[in-house]
């Protein structure tokens, strides 16, 4: 009984320090233009890198106008060479839809860009992880909202000091 006693608490230490932290997606807007003023199109460029630890399941993102002002329409879209882009279903403007190519992967920053009517679009990213989320109800998506303009602040979400250190491990 003793045994176990020791063992049980071992066992629970060994099994939460070998957890992996996931990552999270770090969204920079490099650059905002206007490509039409009747009707209003501006392009927005972003970067997606991944910060932290990454399984290699998530596979793309959805974005969707996030209800803060004013509604977004997405009219164009551009991807890297290894990722595809459009909106679902097709001819669809209330979204954007960006996936990778069977057969590549996430790899750094990833540079896209949108075309919406709106100068500092306010959206919603959906990261989708296939692995994770199940059917029927069981999802395990990553969403973050943010207004998209450039030299805007950076949101910063709360860590600790060994979730931060490790990181730059």
């Amino acid at each position: 009984m003793r045994l176990l006693a020791i063992a049980l608490p071992t066992a629970l230490f060994a099994a939460l320090a070998t957890t992996p932290s996931f990552a999270f997606p770090h969204i920079d807007v490099i650059q905002s233009e206007t490509v039409s003023t009747v009707p209003p199109r501006v392009r927005t460029t972003f970067t997606v890198a991944l910060v932290g630890y990454e399984p290699g399941s998530w596979f793309g993102f959805e974005m969707l106008s996030s209800g803060a002002g004013a509604p977004v329409h997405f009219y164009e879209c551009e991807a890297p060479a290894t990722w595809r882009c459009g909106n679902y279903p097709s001819g669809n403007s209330d979204n954007a839809y960006f996936y990778v190519l069977p057969g590549n992967g996430w790899d750094g920053a990833q540079t896209f860009s949108i075309v919406t009517d709106q100068a500092t679009p306010c959206v919603r990213f959906t990261f989708e992880d296939p692995i994770l989320a199940k059917t029927p109800h069981v999802e395990n998506y990553y969403e973050t909202e943010g207004c998209l303009a450039v030299d805007m602040p950076t949101l910063a979400r709360s860590a600790t000091w060994g979730s931060v250190k490790s990181l730059y491990r």
